[in-house]
């Protein structure tokens, strides 16, 4: 270790004890998560390791933020933003980050949950992570516990409510007290008094209040002397009046006073209480008068007493004597308290025998010399033993006054003394042991030995816990055998709730508890009763060894050789002799925590510089000279202030140095200079080392260089307000700029426009020459739209090929057109790369302030609302905003919102329609229709609502729920014997879904019991199916899966022949349109024709739907298909019905015939 350091760590009174490793960890306040964009953890700072209790390695590529917050806030926070934005977010690591990834700053409370389960608020700020390309790349979550502020409320609320109840409990205390109670001022005037007072004065408390203190009693000057008294030292006084009422009834009191004090620590005045002693005072002459007063004095010693005339006989014996004559059986045996009055003590002594002889006859020798004058006073210490305890005791004989030679023989009972003698000695002998750094298995078997030496009874074991906190092991049990250590031993520690002491073991002998008052200690030995009889042991209590922070160190524990319920002192003294364990561990541990500190001093990435009291540098570490440039040798001695660069006010410092004498800490950022002049940047925490008086002894500041990272934040800077890609500005600065547009419109009466612009047939680009291509085209774009601009407007790129564009000063509402115009010529224009000849156009949604006055927020929607009007009516045009279309948006999100609540609370049904064979009278499955229970319009068809959510999210997340419930009812319908396929309608959208089979063949998987070709799929043929090639593949990828595809409506789409060409479908279904006009169209009867024609060649099987009357049945049949489904058939009907009319089908007997 270098020896400056050693200096510094020896320096009398430099840092108490653990300071500085305190110091430097402190300075980390806040938590750094960053993740992937799946949301899986890459990186856990410090700071959040220490106010999480995580390791890094046990979340990193483990889990995400979302895993360690509260799930119903994550919950409420999903479907909130969800309301807002109107769709769908999952509540999950997407609620957290959902702001962030669409550009937006985003910070919000969120309670954090640590790894002991505890939960904490944290401030969480969330940051995309982009790319050169500005592609996101993972999130930031930097968060700060707000606990303290939480808690200082929290703590208020319940001090105010103490104060109140400790004000209601002293004003009952003060009318419930036997005693008179008096407050004065300090000049002596009567404040208040209670009940008793005004009855010992026979005065009303209105009488008593502003009288003088002194008026009430026959000695004023006495009286007066109570409060004086008190007043000038400051301490309880007492005296003994006598109180004067009303009727002039003297009363004998014994008045205690005190002073008392406001908030301020002024006096307030004085306290007196005073009681009633008229009958004691009687008593205690009485008691002075009366004869047996020797008897009484006898008697009032604690200690056992007898007096023996010049032959040994007992003259007279006192209390205690008897009492312990009462306890003989209990008592140590060391002498026979039965003995009474008439009985010779001397032979008494004489006979004894056993352990006790030798000491018996030791008593008898000096009670004589007494006797024969001798000596005046002798005193014996002797010991004496029951089966569970050691007692000590002191044998005084002393020879009367005068002439007699009588003597008195008193037994005082020494135990307590002794046994704190002993461990005194005992504790200063551990003391050395730690002071000359003995091993610490030496320390806890000198612990240990000292118990038992204390009882020879007793047999010690002190057990550790390990860093888990799960399991121990045996620190020192110097007396057990080895057997009995290896089975106590390597095992481990019962759950509690308390921790303390092995709770739920019972005593071998008695099979009970015997707990004191805290449960900390207890009789434990069931578990290891087998080997306690064989060692002898019959009893055993212990005590958790706990630190000064209340942390669960071990297990001290005692055995007994003998059934013994520990008594108050047994428990006192293994609960003493844990708290000396712990001292013992706690100190090698600071000692490691010491050594531990000095090597982060040396090698800590920070800078580390320590001061006096004055800011005078004494020590800094390596990093400081790192990035300093200033040696050991040249900052010690020198003021703090060294490293100013003087670009920071003199108010700066002022308070920070304010802050920092106020509160004992200041953290902040500051300007620095290096030794060669060079300017950094630093993050800068100090902390004040302060004496056991709250005296600062020292500064310690931590600092670390910051340059390249304000750099970085400054590039974050321009990456948060501009497009990467184009350097327009992103829809940040966007919304700031559009907001100070609006104040200026307001200002000046002017209007302004809000163009939204989104490039046609981009996605075409980038599909046919790739990304790299697209890229070039957006640049070559984005300046000459840019030029086509005027001065002052802003034009924005919001990502992919959206634009916005701010017009400013517009005089009136017409301007815009022109720069429009301009905007479109830019876009369609031809764009020339290096390989190709680009052309797009573009679609241009205008709306105007404040015709349309908004926000900037929904002025930007609704000129995107106009636009997505300028590109359905056909492209590389504008439109300008439409409130009327406003309020059908709203309409139509309002009409979305309803069937998302209705999906929520189960309000959809499915009807079924069977499908039946004509000529074979077999009911061959049916079709599942949706319907709507609308609790208050009724049931709903679905022409009523599926036209709104077409081409939505909504239309996946409904046609999941009627597979999903199309299966369930198969499972039903197969328990009851029921197995006819059913088939459901697949919205084209739905099919497109990239997870579409992944969510089928889970469906099927949860279904396990219907077969997968029970389940059909009906693909309405005039569906718009944009990318047939993976239409197809999804088809047949679902087709291995044994699910059939029937083609819908056919012949009303504009590609029926391709579709069979492309798709896998095994079933074509005839549209109802041309069926149900067949019999009286012809042109409709030839479609009918040639579609189940075209099915017999391609060897597909043929179902007509729209069947209503005989006449259609009689027909399709004639022409060839016999499958078919229709009113004329069944009408749809809940499940329930559909098992019964299966059973009583009756096919058309001209269909079977």
């Amino acid at each position: 270790m270098p020896q400056g350091i050693l200096r510094t760590l020896s320096h009398e009174a430099l840092i108490t004890e653990g300071a500085l490793q305190s110091a430097i960890f402190n300075s980390i306040n806040f938590s750094c998560i960053a993740t992937d964009t799946k949301g899986v953890i890459q990186i856990f700072s410090m700071g959040a390791e220490r106010m999480l209790g995580y390791a890094a390695k046990e979340v990193v590529n483990r889990i995400t933020p979302a895993d360690i917050s509260d799930l119903e806030e994550v919950i409420a926070r999903a479907k909130n933003l969800s309301l807002t934005l109107y769709t769908h977010i999952e509540p999950g690591f997407e609620a957290l980050i959902f702001n962030a990834s669409r550009g937006i700053e985003d910070i919000y409370e969120l309670t954090y949950i640590r790894k002991d389960g505890s939960r904490f608020p944290a401030m969480v700020s969330v940051t995309a992570l982009r790319d050169e390309e500005d592609l996101i790349i993972g999130y930031l979550l930097i968060g700060t516990d707000n606990t303290a502020r939480k808690k200082i409320e929290k703590e208020r609320t319940k001090l105010d409510q103490r104060l109140r109840d400790l004000q209601f409990y002293t004003q009952s205390l003060f009318e419930a007290s036997i005693d008179a109670i008096i407050t004065t001022n300090p000049e002596g005037i009567v404040t208040d008094v209670n009940q008793r007072m005004e009855v010992l004065t026979a005065r009303t408390r209105s009488e008593l209040i502003g009288s003088p203190f002194n008026r009430h009693f026959t000695d004023p000057h006495r009286a007066q002397a109570v409060i004086s008294k008190a007043l000038s030292n400051g301490k309880l006084t007492n005296y003994e009046l006598t109180a004067l009422s009303q009727d002039k009834q003297e009363t004998v009191v014994s008045c205690n006073a005190a002073i008392f004090y406001d908030q301020e620590k002024r006096v307030r005045g004085v306290f007196a209480a005073a009681r009633v002693v008229t009958a004691q005072k009687a008593a205690e002459h009485a008691l002075r008068t009366s004869e047996m007063f020797s008897k009484s004095t006898l008697d009032a010693a604690s200690s056992p007493i007898c007096v023996l005339n010049k032959s040994g006989e007992i003259l007279a014996v006192n209390r205690a004597w008897c009492d312990g004559a009462d306890a003989a059986n209990k008592q140590p045996q060391h002498m026979n308290f039965s003995s009474g009055i008439g009985s010779n003590y001397l032979d008494l002594c004489d006979e004894a025998s056993g352990q006790y002889a030798t000491q018996a006859a030791l008593l008898a020798k000096s009670i004589r010399r007494v006797i024969e004058d001798e000596s005046q006073e002798l005193t014996i210490e002797y010991a004496a033993f029951t089966a569970t305890e050691k007692s000590w005791f002191l044998a005084r004989i002393t020879r009367f006054h005068g002439d007699s030679a009588n003597v008195v023989v008193a037994h005082v009972n020494i135990t307590e003394r002794k046994i704190a003698a002993l461990r005194e000695h005992h504790q200063h002998r551990v003391v050395q042991l730690l002071a000359a750094k003995a091993p610490f298995e030496d320390v806890l078997s000198a612990i240990a030995r000292n118990v038992e030496e204390i009882n020879e009874n007793l047999l010690c074991s002190i057990e550790l816990l390990a860093k888990d906190g799960r399991n121990s092991r045996i620190g020192a049990a110097p007396s057990l055998p080895d057997f009995f250590k290896s089975a106590i031993g390597d095992k481990s520690v019962m759950d509690d709730k308390d921790a303390k002491g092995r709770v739920g073991q019972e005593a071998i002998s008695s099979s009970q508890r015997f707990l004191t008052k805290d449960d900390a200690c207890l009789c434990c030995l069931a578990t290891y009763q087998k080997l306690a009889d064989q060692y002898g042991i019959h009893s055993s209590w212990a005590q958790s060894i706990v630190s000064a922070q209340d942390q669960q160190l071990g297990i001290f524990t005692i055995y007994q050789r003998h059934l013994h319920v520990p008594s108050n002192a047994d428990l006192q003294l293994v609960q003493d002799q844990a708290s000396l364990v712990a001292v013992a561990i706690e100190k090698i541990q600071a000692e490691t925590q010491q050594r531990l500190a000095a090597s982060v001093f040396s090698h800590v990435r920070e800078a580390i510089m320590i001061t006096d009291a004055a800011g005078m540098i004494v020590e800094v570490n390596e990093t400081f000279s790192r990035i300093t440039g200033h040696e050991q040798s040249d900052a010690a001695g020198k003021p703090m202030r060294m490293l100013s660069s003087n670009q920071q006010s003199h108010a700066f410092f002022l308070t920070m140095w304010h802050e920092l004498v106020e509160k004992g800490h200041w953290s902040g950022e500051t300007l620095s200079q290096r030794k060669n002049g060079d300017n950094f940047a630093s993050m800068l925490s100090i902390s004040a080392v302060r004496d056991t008086l709250g005296a600062t002894q020292n500064y310690v500041a931590l600092f670390s260089d910051i340059t390249l990272m304000k750099q970085h934040a400054e590039q974050l800077e321009h990456i948060a307000h501009y497009d990467s890609l184009t350097h327009l500005p992103n829809r940040v600065l966007l919304a700031d700029r559009l907001k100070q547009a609006l104040l200026n419109c307001k200002r000046r009466g002017n209007s302004l426009a809000v163009v939204f612009l989104d490039l046609d047939n981009f996605k075409k680009v980038n599909d046919e020459h790739g990304h790299n291509v697209g890229d070039e085209l957006l640049v070559t774009l984005a300046q000459r739209m840019k030029a086509a601009l005027r001065s002052g407007d802003t034009l924005a790129r919001l990502g992919g090929d959206e634009f916005v564009a701010i017009l400013v000063d517009m005089q009136t509402s017409n301007d815009y057109e022109q720069v429009v115009h301009r905007l479109l010529e830019a876009a369609s224009s031809p764009v020339m790369t290096t390989e190709h000849e680009l052309c797009v156009s573009a679609s241009i949604g205008v709306t105007i302030y404040p015709h349309d006055d908004g926000d900037a927020d929904l002025l930007i929607r609704h000129a995107d609302q106009a636009m997505y009007a300028a590109k359905q009516t056909g492209r590389n045009r504008y439109n300008l905003f439409d409130m009327d279309l406003e309020e059908a948006m709203l309409t139509r999100h309002s009409g979305l919102e309803n069937i998302r609540q209705a999906l929520e609370n189960k309000e959809f049904v499915l009807f079924y329609q069977p499908k039946i064979n004509m000529a074979t009278n077999e009911v061959v499955g049916s079709e599942a229709l949706i319907r709507w229970q609308h609790p208050t319009r009724g049931l709903l068809s679905p022409a009523d609502f599926l036209p709104l959510i077409e081409n939505h999210p909504l239309s996946v997340m409904v046609g999941e729920w009627v597979i999903e419930t199309a299966l369930k009812q198969l499972s039903i319908w197969r328990g009851m014997g029921l197995n006819i396929p059913v088939s459901v309608n697949i919205g084209a959208r739905q099919l497109q879904e990239d997870e579409f089979e992944a969510h089928l063949t889970k469906a099927l998987e949860a279904h396990r019991d219907v077969p997968s070709h029970c389940l059909e799929l009906e693909v309405l043929e005039s569906s718009a199916l944009e990318d047939m090639n993976k239409i197809s593949r999804v088809m047949r990828a679902c087709c291995a899966l044994g699910v059939r595809f029937l083609l819908d409506d056919f012949g009303t789409g504009h590609s029926s022949l391709t579709h069979l060409r492309r798709l896998p479908a095994d079933v074509i279904k005839i549209d109802q349109s041309f069926v149900r006009d067949m019999l009286e169209d012809s042109e409709d009867l030839a479609i009918v024709k040639g579609v189940i024609a075209l099915a017999v060649t391609l060897k597909l099987e043929i179902i007509a739907e729209g069947v209503e009357t005989k006449a259609h049945g009689d027909m399709l049949i004639s022409l060839g298909c016999t499958l078919a489904q229709g009113y004329g058939i069944a009408r749809p009907m809940p499940e329930d019905k559909l098992p019964n009319w299966v059973k009583n089908w009756h096919t058309n007997p001209a269909w079977t015939a």
